[in-house]
């Protein structure tokens, strides 16, 4: 999605906490429901375990999203034809997103796996 400020065409990146509700107006009208990286997870320690990560990844935020609920009516679930694209569109996200990982963070992807190689 581009936006056009002051006579430059700028692009908001997937991950921006706007991109789904412009881009979907009809599944979310009141702009709710978007995507933000600093969401936590809800604490629930397991057998004394700790959680590795803190955060909600975008595939879990998707995930509950999607899920058909009986307290609320489902706009995203009942759409449609607009279901099956925002599904393809969140799926090309979270790649997209997985792939920006790799990217950004080869140093400690390569010295993972050339670790054991002296």
């Amino acid at each position: 999605m581009s936006t056009k400020v002051s006579g430059q065409l700028t692009r908001l990146h997937e991950t921006h906490t706007c991109f789904i509700p412009l881009q979907y107006p009809l599944i979310f009208p009141y702009e709710e429901g978007g995507y933000q990286e600093d969401i936590p997870v809800r604490d629930c320690h397991k057998y004394g375990q700790s959680r590795k990560r803190i955060r909600i990844s975008l595939r879990e935020f998707i995930a509950f999203r999607i899920q058909d609920r009986k307290v609320e009516f489902g706009n995203v679930v009942n759409s449609r034809r607009l279901f099956q694209q925002f599904l393809v569109d969140t799926y090309t996200m979270i790649e997209a997103q997985s792939l920006s990982f790799i990217r950004n963070n080869q140093n400690l992807i390569r010295s993972d796996i050339l670790n054991g190689l002296q």
